[in-house]
């Protein structure tokens, strides 16, 4: 995780640039490699994706999310801020803490214009414009400062709404894309091809519901509270479908499935809360390395929560106080280094991954 930090190695960076330089000037590569080698020369992917992890580590998800679509925008094939993107709209689906955020930056935005800081109040309610699409009063207050104020960024806004319409059309999430052309009809209410977007994908789904029956509909609409990890509405509206059609065996599994699922999420908190317990008592004993793998352990097993996050970057700067820590991070990293030169690459990702145990938020401890 790309975490801001103060500590540098510039002799290390140099001979890993020139390492990484020889190895791809004799191997061929795609252009998703080639992007990605781009991706992680370029100060603004950087910065934005830095600013992202930090914002998700403190629980800044609406920030998190909207400077993680600042770096997918700039390189949309790369996976990682992508995948955040994907698992921060399904944070942000859940409704309370939908709701609690969609108040706060409402009432900053108002507090803003009242202060004729337009520039605040406009990123403010672009961001509640990511929780309501269709809310009223945010497309009035956008409008009314777009004739006050033009805001640069406004440009970058719009292509990552296009962005995010266009790739949740191609996966057939069509109710989402059309929340996506909606914004950019904010943004651009002159431009008359996304309403076409929005009539045609509308009629498309009106007539997927009109060849479907109620037993069918309530199966879409719970497989999309599914995947939104709405557990417990998911299975009101499987059972709503069960009681419709009891004979039908789609409903009763999916009913089953939930059940588990919930039981498991359950034993999940708990184990996680067991981890982050058992990494604090080696934390108190200094026993990094320790902490680090137990600290991973909790992340792997529940990357929406941002008590693990925020420990191992609490255990970073305790890191870079201890020489030793420092010293096995630098031959840590001079060996997966070596490794992937030579081209073993399952041992050099083994090291990579190893070289995270001292120093864990150091952005050198990944392949490229």
């Amino acid at each position: 995780m790309l975490i801001p930090g103060t500590y540098r190695l510039p002799a290390r960076a140099i001979l890993r640039l020139f390492l990484f330089s020889l190895l791809f000037s004799i191997i061929p590569f795609d252009s998703i490699a080639q992007q990605s080698l781009e991706a992680t020369s370029n100060a603004g992917y950087i910065q934005a994706l830095r600013q992202a992890d930090a914002y998700f580590a403190q629980g800044e998800y609406l920030l998190s999310l909207q400077e993680y679509d600042k770096a997918w925008v700039q390189y949309p094939r790369q996976k990682y801020p992508e995948k955040k993107i994907e698992q921060l709209q399904k944070i942000l689906s859940e409704p309370e803490l939908s709701k609690e955020l969609l108040s706060r930056v409402i009432s900053k935005g108002d507090s803003a214009f009242m202060l004729k800081k337009y520039k605040e109040a406009n990123a403010e309610f672009y961001l509640a414009l990511k929780l309501d699409p269709n809310g009223a009063y945010i497309r009035e207050k956008i409008a009314e400062i777009a004739e006050i104020y033009k805001d640069p960024e406004n440009e970058t806004r719009y292509r990552i709404v296009l962005i995010h319409a266009t790739k949740n059309f191609e996966r057939g999430r069509y109710e989402k894309s059309i929340n996506f052309y909606k914004q950019a009809l904010v943004m651009k209410p002159e431009e008359a091809w996304l309403k076409e977007k929005v009539v045609s994908l509308t009629s498309l789904i009106e007539k997927q519901h009109a060849g479907m029956d109620a037993y069918s509909r309530k199966i879409e609409d719970a497989e999309d509270l599914l995947e939104q990890q709405q557990w417990n509405e998911a299975r009101k509206a499987f059972q709503a479908a069960h009681d419709l059609k009891p004979s039908a065996s789609l409903a009763s599994a999916r009913l089953v499935f939930i059940d588990h699922l919930i039981d498991v999420v359950a034993h999940k908190e708990e184990d996680y809360n067991s981890l982050l317990a058992e990494a604090g008592n080696h934390i108190k004993v200094k026993d990094y390395e320790n902490a680090v793998i137990l600290l991973t352990k909790a992340q792997n097993l529940n990357p929406d929560a941002s008590e693990a996050s925020a420990k191992l970057k609490k255990i970073s700067h305790y890191s870079l106080d201890d020489n030793s820590m420092v010293r096995n991070y630098e031959e840590a990293v001079l060996n997966a280094d070596l490794l992937s030169l030579a081209g073993d690459w399952n041992a050099a990702l083994i090291a990579y991954e190893r070289c995270k145990n001292f120093l864990p938020m150091m952005n050198m401890c990944s392949p490229g």
